[in-house]
């Protein structure tokens, strides 16, 4: 329906006045704002930008919790967007035009059909950037009118403080940790109070991220305090994000350099010094006589010299604990969670240290022989040994995903799981275009279906619970999952799979779990051996008693004692033998000599395809 600019309609509806072609006036709780109107995808469709949910963090709000806006006279201009929070944009693709402080401000999305009904789905999208970059301006209106107000589902982007301004690493009692999810709290308060205003309905509000949005949705949904009754939100859709919270030590190990650049601490100052009270109380003064501007460019410089904010942290009152495992357990459940990834995720990009990144990945799931499992993985990798090609970020968020839905439906969520399996663009950001209009690319005839499919299932799994209904929930016992990938010409279509991410999970939970239980045992051996070696015991009386256990070389040749006497590096091991060679006997290595059971065909037959002696742990 349209109106001339002459006239104005009333709607009874509250105080809705829509004037021309071009502006919309609603009543809010906070005073008046002014939106945009237009005419799109035969419905019409409005925006409001800059409503502020909480008072600008400046001068002493600068390091509190978010705080309500005061109220506003006259009619409050919500036809632009506002500055994105302070950033280093230095890090991303991203450079917002405006950047300032006051930025604390919600953006929406919504209908003529809402706002008449009043009850429409609600969906509250959260921004990645692991916390340090991004914003809810970034993204493109006309997405977000197809893909969301034209469905009639009312759409709300939040910001947040982003870098050490939403997550300085101080005593609690000074910084509450995690600021950032405080004002994501904050605003989703405002949606409680508000929404019904722009024709939402506060009880059927869905999470939407991506990446650290994704990662920052399943943090709240796990955590114990921070909405277990679900009063804020009862749905989740997290998108190519794993939940992964750091230690308080971390950050405030980085704060301390952070602090030290900006001037505000002296050089020499320790950790132990930062956690006195009084000391961190003088440094969050000093941080809030400075300008923003001050604040980046000593982000900029810490983050240069590798010590960057990823992410939230173990912590204050929204995540207690101090590991992954207690955090899980016993987490509140999602009325309902659709999450997944695609199939290459962080695939472009190779860590200069996957050794030590997968022994930080076998550290993070508890295995004893971290060091040991690094290089194992090494060597895997290096030999060819593994059945997929992924990196180690791209694996930690498989089991993430895996970890979290498994979680989830032991709490008693009904959860759906995905797969994006497109072999043109399957990494991180590369569906995201489809929905948010962001990191776009030109589709082929088979990505032009998925960028319509997308959007309308997460639509249905917004406004009703479940994607469609051919999708399976999630059973943890098959780890099924949602193949989403077409090819018009081989006849493939989205379809029901069992085991997400098999070759992934089998390496990591089986093949790993066992390879660490051997290592522990084989390591007690291995002292006894080295004993036996320095009391002047023979090699054969060292071995394990059986009669057809022998000494191979690597040409699968018998060696005596005495050769074996002559190699230097006496009581190292390998797991070659036990776990790749088809070898039930522990085997142990001397230089390039080992045990091993004798089954000589089937030795020679694996040795032309697999070195043994590629990891060898001293």
């Amino acid at each position: 329906m349209m109106f001339s600019n002459l006239s104005l309609c009333l709607l009874i509806f509250g105080t809705l006045l829509i004037d021309g072609a071009l502006s919309i006036v609603l009543e809010t709780s906070g005073g008046k704002v002014n939106g945009n109107q237009l005419r799109q995808h035969d419905a019409d469709l409005y925006s409001f930008k800059k409503i502020p949910f909480a008072q600008p963090p400046i001068g002493s709000l600068r390091f509190a919790k978010p705080v309500k806006p005061n109220s506003w006279d006259g009619i409050l201009d919500a036809t632009k967007y506002g500055p994105a929070c302070p950033q280093n944009s230095t890090t991303s693709s991203y450079h917002p035009d405006w950047i300032d402080e006051d930025c604390l401000h919600v953006n929406v999305f919504t209908s003529k059909s809402c706002l008449m009904s009043r009850n429409c789905s609600v969906v509250f999208y959260i921004h990645g950037g692991g916390m340090n970059f991004d914003s809810p301006v970034m993204f493109d209106d006309e997405y977000l009118f197809k893909n969301f107000a034209s469905k009639d589902v009312v759409l709300v982007l939040s910001a947040f403080r982003l870098g050490f301004l939403g997550l300085l690493g101080v005593q609690e009692e000074i910084v509450p940790s995690n600021l950032a999810v405080y004002d994501l709290i904050h605003a989703l308060e405002w949606v409680q109070n508000d929404i019904h205003y722009f024709g939402g309905n506060k009880s059927d509000v869905t999470l939407l991220g991506h990446s650290m949005g994704a990662g920052t949705i399943l943090a709240i949904s796990f955590s114990k305090t921070i909405d277990p009754q679900r009063k804020l939100f009862q749905k989740a859709i997290a998108m190519s994000g794993d939940i992964y919270l750091d230690k308080k030590s971390t950050y405030e190990y980085i704060t301390l350099a952070f602090a030290k650049e900006t001037g505000c601490l002296p050089q020499n100052t320790t950790i132990a010094v930062l956690n006195k009270k009084q000391v961190a109380s003088e440094l969050v003064n000093c941080l809030k006589n400075m300008e923003w501007q001050e604040i980046l460019r000593a982000q900029r410089t810490v983050e240069e010299n590798g010590m960057k904010l990823q992410g939230l942290s173990f912590g204050g009152a929204l995540f207690p604990g101090h590991n992954m495992d207690e955090f899980l357990t016993d987490a509140p459940a999602v009325d309902k969670l659709l999450i997944g990834s695609t199939s290459r995720e962080m695939d472009r990009t190779i860590p200069s240290h996957e050794v030590l990144a997968a022994a930080y990945m076998a550290h993070e799931m508890h295995y004893a022989n971290a060091i040991d499992i690094g290089k194992k993985y090494d060597s895997d990798v290096i030999h060819g040994r593994l059945d997929f090609y992924h990196s180690i970020e791209t694996q930690a968020m498989f089991l993430s995903i895996l970890s979290a839905a498994t979680k989830q439906t032991e709490a008693g969520a009904n959860v759906f799981l995905y797969s994006y399996t497109n072999p043109t663009h399957p990494y991180h950001v590369d569906y995201l275009s489809y929905l948010m209009g962001v990191h776009a690319f030109q589709p082929d005839e088979n990505e032009a279906v998925l960028a319509k499919l997308i959007p309308d299932l997460w639509i249905d799994f917004i406004k009703n619970g479940k994607p469609n209904q051919e999708w399976k929930a999630f059973n943890p016992h098959v780890r099924n999952y949602y193949n989403l990938n077409v090819n018009l010409t081989g006849g493939l279509t989205p379809s029901n799979k069992m085991f997400f991410e098999k070759a992934v999970y089998d390496y990591w939970t089986a093949e790993v779990k066992n390879f660490d239980a051997f290592v522990s045992k084989a390591g007690s051996v291995k002292q006894q051996v080295e004993k036996k070696i320095n009391e002047g015991t023979k090699l054969r009386d060292i071995l394990p008693r059986a009669a057809e256990y022998v000494v191979l070389d690597k040409d699968g040749n018998t060696v005596l004692d005495t050769d074996i006497a002559r190699s230097k590096s006496f009581g190292s091991y390998v797991w070659d033998v036990m776990t790749y060679m088809g070898f039930t006997a522990l085997g142990f290595v001397f230089g390039s000599i080992w045990a091993a059971k004798r089954q000589q065909e089937e030795f020679l037959k694996l040795n032309d395809k697999v070195p043994l002696y590629n990891t060898i742990m001293h």
